[in-house]
C-alpha cells in the first residue's frame, strides 16, 4: 500500500512539473518516470534507513517523498531544457 502513495504523489509531482516546464522537455512520459523514480528512491532509502515516519503514511514520510520525486525533476528539467525545443525542429 504504502509503496502506492509513494508512486501517486511521484506522478501528481511529474504532472505539476510538466504543466509548469511544459515546453523545456521532451515530455510528459520522461517527467513521470522521472518523478515515481525520485519518490520510490527516496522512499525506500527513507526504510533503508529507519526514519521515523517513514514505514507509515503520514506528513513526515509524504514530504520526504514529495521532494525526492522533485528535486531529480527540476534536475531533469535543468540538464534537458533544450531538448523539447530540438525535438520539434525550432532553434
Amino acid at each position: 500500500m504504502l509503496f502506492l502513495v509513494w508512486i501517486a504523489l511521484g506522478f501528481v509531482a511529474a504532472v505539476v512539473a510538466n504543466k509548469t516546464f511544459a515546453k523545456t522537455t521532451g515530455g510528459v512520459a520522461g517527467d513521470i518516470s522521472v518523478g515515481i523514480a525520485g519518490a520510490v528512491g527516496a522512499g525506500a532509502l527513507c526504510g533503508a534507513f529507519k526514519m521515523t515516519g517513514a514505514p507509515a503514511i503520514n506528513f513526515y514520510s509524504s514530504l520526504i517523498v514529495g521532494i525526492g520525486a522533485i528535486v531529480p525533476l527540476i534536475a531533469y528539467h535543468v540538464l534537458f531544457r533544450d531538448r523539447g525545443k530540438r525535438a520539434h525542429g525550432r532553434f
